[in-house]
């Protein structure tokens, strides 16, 4: 795993990690699996030449950077991709898609959070009734969201608060 940090704050450029069973750590166990991190600002560690080359071109993606025959191939690979109006649109478009699944995220994230905070209200208002823990749930509306707590918070009773949902 290529990594722009340091996994585990040694600074080294390579980890190897292998697995053991964490029940009985000194039962002998190889499975052949390793495990390599590969932090791209490491500085401890002896490594091959081209692979320090490789990620301190990662690093920083750069003709400067691309000190071999292989990295300057890739460099040039991604010049023109940089410069290609399709790998541009593309780029864009999950650029896109990223950003908008990361607000919808957000979006389910406050609902829930209103959603609790308007639970934990009414909850000191004695039991909820099943019909308002439904209404609630399907509630996806952030402004009825936190309608609903202001009211519940000014609320004496949970049947005043049932009466000013359903007004």
């Amino acid at each position: 795993m290529l990594l722009p940090y340091d996994p585990f704050g040694y600074n080294r450029i390579i980890y190897t990690v292998k697995n053991k069973c964490l029940e009985e750590p000194e039962m002998a166990y190889d499975d052949g699996v390793l495990n390599l991190f590969l932090f791209t600002g490491g500085k401890v560690g002896t490594v091959p030449q081209p692979l320090k080359e490789l990620l301190r071109y990662i690093e920083n993606t750069t003709w400067q950077n691309a000190v071999n025959d292989s990295l300057r191939e890739i460099q040039t690979m991604v010049d023109k991709v940089k410069h290609e109006e399709t790998a541009i649109v593309v780029y864009m478009r999950g650029l896109i898609r990223d950003q908008l699944i990361k607000n919808e995220g957000r979006q389910e994230g406050l609902q829930e959070g209103l959603k609790e905070c308007l639970f934990s209200i009414l909850s000191d208002l004695g039991s909820i009734p099943e019909n308002v823990l439904a209404q609630i749930n399907d509630e996806d509306d952030t402004d009825i969201l936190n309608q609903w707590i202001k009211l519940a918070a000014r609320s004496d009773s949970m049947e005043e608060f049932t009466q000013k949902i359903s007004s």
